[in-house]
This record gives structure tokens, sequence and C-alpha cells, in this order.
């Protein structure tokens, strides 16, 4: 039953994880888990019988109300029940917490990205011959990700000007889209799912990058992170409205309702035109980056989160 529930992540456990405690001796406990997983209750017990006053956070990054039936539900409200905080993946999970009964308080802590990766990158070798811009994307290649609104939108684009477009990643739609953009007019190329490593090597190669990403009953933006690692590497970025991604861009990208086929059409022919804007708008994003998104930034707010709970807490 597992196997095919979307509960499978969150059934797992350490089973020597109470001995590893112990060995350590923590005086805080860091759960990069969600709440309602098996191993973050049962981590979170161990920890409780070590240093039954030592400050718990967990993680969160369900920004779509879903019902759990138990155990999770159980899990859930014991830990709950027991954690001083909740790290939050964007604002709209504190709301969901909140409506499912946490009463402590939550810190949006976003995901980072190593900033000296995406600097003097020399980009992947292509075979793409100059013909414009190269539009990009970068990640799954499947309905809640949008990318078939962003093929549609090229071929509505093809009619105006001349562009080049990369699509890197693997998915259930993979073949469909390589199927799609060799109809088009233009150069585009349609390549597997590459090594984490090679990230801002594909990255380097476009020149405006897009996450056209689609709200699914169960499912939304929690985050963003192509986004931030295209800011990173200083390329234009246009973002639909699902989820996270409006807030986690800012005013560093381009927004367009998700679905918006046109709409999103017109955003991209929008960057061609005006370079200035293009650039601006790289320059203002990697500025972000490096005040938000980098490691280091992040680093010290999980500093100044550990001294404030344990500043509060009766560890000795």
């Amino acid at each position: 039953w597992l196997p095919s529930h979307g509960l499978r992540n969150a059934s797992h456990y350490y089973s020597n994880i109470a001995s590893l405690l112990r060995k350590c001796n923590p005086h805080i406990l860091e759960l990069w888990a969600e709440p309602f997983s098996l191993v973050a209750w049962h981590s979170a017990r161990a920890f409780r019988a070590i240093c039954p006053k030592g400050p718990i956070l967990f993680f969160s990054a369900q920004n779509v109300h879903k019902w759990r039936p138990p155990p999770w539900s159980l899990f859930e409200g014991w830990l709950f029940r027991n954690a001083d905080l909740c790290m939050a993946m964007n604002d709209d999970v504190k709301t969901i917490l909140q409506e499912k009964g946490w009463q402590g308080p939550s810190e949006v802590v976003p995901l980072g990205v190593h900033l000296p990766r995406y600097e003097n990158v020399k980009h992947m070798e292509l075979s793409l011959p100059p013909s414009g811009p190269v539009i990009g994307f970068l990640g799954k290649m499947d309905d809640q990700k949008g990318v078939l609104d962003l093929v549609a939108a090229l071929r509505e684009l093809e009619k105006k000007v001349k562009i080049s477009s990369l699509f890197i990643g693997s998915g259930p739609l993979f073949h469909e889209v390589k199927e799609q953009l060799q109809s088009l007019k233009g150069h585009n190329l349609c390549l597997p799912a590459v090594s984490h490593e090679d990230v801002p090597a594909a990255l380097a190669a476009m020149d405006i990058v897009v996450m056209p990403s689609r709200t699914q009953q169960h499912l939304k933006e929690q985050f963003g992170r192509v986004a931030v690692e295209a800011m990173a590497s200083g390329k234009a970025v246009i973002v639909s409205s699902s989820g996270a991604l409006p807030s986690v861009v800012e005013d560093c990208g381009l927004l367009f309702p998700e679905g918006d086929v046109n709409k999103l059409a017109d955003t991209i022919s929008q960057l061609i035109k005006d370079k200035n804007l293009a650039s601006n708008l790289a320059s203002s994003a990697k500025e972000l980056v490096a005040k938000r998104y980098s490691w280091s930034v992040i680093a010290d707010q999980f500093v100044d989160i550990y001294q404030r709970l344990l500043a509060t807490s009766e560890v000795d």
C-alpha cells in the first residue's frame, strides 16, 4: 500500500537515532522533515528523552491544506505540542499550520545557493546557431511545471521574432515537449536532465529563464529553486503566479498569470524587445540572491534562531 501512497516518504525512520543522539548529546534538535512524518516524531521523542527542555525546530513546505490519516496526524499533533519553532518554506505554510492547530512561532527560511558556483561559468556546448535570445526551461517536465504552456507561448512568439529555446529536464512530458519543439520554426533543443553540478553551465546557456508552473489540486509551487539559481546566474527570469514564485522573485523578475499562454508570450516578447529591462532585472536579481538566498545569509538566520531559542530555554 505505501509504495503507491503519497505518504510513503513520510514513513521512514532511523532505528539507531536514539543511540546517535545520546552519543552527541545535543542541546537543540533541528528536524528537516515534515511534522507528520514518522522520522520527525521518532527523532523528537528520542531527543526529549535525552534533553527534556531542549528546543525542537521542525521544517514544513506544505502550502496546501491536506488531511492526513492516523498515525501521521498523531505524529503531527505530538510535534505541534512539543516543538518550539517551525521553519516555514513560505508564508502560506504558516497559515496552513495555524489552521491545523500549530500555535507556536513560524519563521520563513528559504532554500539557498552557493553564489560562487554561478559566477564566471562557461556555458554548456550546444548546437544552437545564433538566432535571437535563448529562452530556457530547466526542471521536471510535467503538468505542474507548466512546460507545455511555455512551448505554446513560443509557438505564438515565433510569429513575431526569431528565437531559440533550450529545454532541459526529465519527466512524463519529455517526449511530447521534444516532438512539439521539432515542429517550431526556430532552433530548439530538448535535452535530458543534467546533474546538479552541471546546472550553472546549463543556465549560462540561456538568456531568459521561465518557470511557468501551474497549481494542481493538491500541489502548488512551494519555492522555485530554479528561479533562484537563474537569478544567481544573472539571467532575466519570468515566473507564473503559482504558489510562492511571486514572493521569491519579488520585483526582480516578471510575472504572468499561471496558464495564460498569450500573456506569457507577451512577457517574453517584452524582455526581448527591451534589453535594458532584461539587463536591469538580471542585475537586481543577483543582488536579491546575495541579500536573501546565499547560504551565508541563511546560515546567519539559523544562528540567530538558535541563539534566541537557547536563550529562552532551560538547557544547561
